[in-house]
């Protein structure tokens, strides 16, 4: 909460003199929502540093990110799990796509919370082709 701006800029120091250190960004989401609207979070300061050091080849690890997938996958299958039972809810669509795709499993988009009110989403969830559940 205090003294962000002190710790991103020793990150974005040891990056500027370290030009080929690899970095993994975990996080890829830009904003969560919060009682005051959207607020920015670690990817978009990931994403915001990445450009200003010109740094193309940062590892994005997360959702929507097909690595994120295969993470979950080595998982479920390290422990006897099948992820085609795997029902993965997510407030961004995009997400909820792409996991259910990579893993063959069920997708449910959470709306009327998170950051799902940002997309345009059909009336008819069909036509989105992912269940939607409306939470308050």
């Amino acid at each position: 909460q205090e003294n962000n701006h002190g710790v991103y800029k020793q990150v974005h120091d040891v990056l500027l003199d370290a030009p080929n250190m690899p970095v993994i960004c975990i996080n890829p989401d830009h904003y969560v929502m919060n009682s005051d609207g959207l607020k920015p979070v670690m990817g978009f300061y990931a994403h915001q540093m990445a450009c200003q050091l010109d740094r193309s080849d940062w590892v994005w690890m997360g959702k929507p990110f097909q690595r994120f997938s295969a993470l979950v996958q080595t998982v479920f299958h390290d422990r006897g799990l099948d992820p085609s039972r795997l029902v993965f809810c997510d407030d961004n669509p995009h997400n909820v796509r792409q996991l259910s795709q990579d893993l063959n499993a069920q997708g449910v988009v959470i709306s009327g919370t998170g950051i799902a009110h940002r997309y345009a989403l059909p009336k008819d969830p069909s036509l989105f082709q992912l269940p939607v559940c409306k939470l308050r």
